[in-house]
């Protein structure tokens, strides 16, 4: 069985770190927006190199976020996704889902390896 695609809308690294975005088809339908950053600048805000997050839309919420993305089954989700958003100039995914009134499943991590103290058990 192949990896699940997936669909970058923002891969960037500068002085103050490294971010990525990518979106894919979850195995029953939905779908995954996956973002992770790190680098001082994460470290400086949280405290940590690393910071990871995922939000998950239902399956059962994808015909209406097609809906309001204006296409049909027939058309490729993940090629829309990757040609209407995030681009300069482009919506924001996250926040379209949101304002369609779509609710996401969150999931967060955070780095502990470099904060202070002992975490393990």
């Amino acid at each position: 069985m192949s990896a699940p695609r997936t669909v970058t809308l923002r891969s960037t690294s500068d002085p103050s770190g490294s971010r990525f975005l990518g979106v894919r088809i979850t195995i029953d339908g939905g779908l995954d927006i996956e973002g992770y950053d790190s680098g001082p600048a994460v470290s400086k805000a949280l405290g940590s190199s690393g910071y990871e997050w995922h939000h998950t839309v239902k399956a059962s919420d994808i015909p209406r976020l097609r809906t309001a993305m204006g296409i049909t089954s027939d058309i490729d989700l993940l090629g829309h996704i990757e040609a209407n958003f995030n681009g300069p100039g482009q919506p924001d995914l996250e926040t379209f889902i949101r304002d369609v009134g779509i609710t996401f499943q969150f999931f967060n991590w955070i780095s502990f390896d470099d904060l202070p103290g002992d975490y393990t058990s």
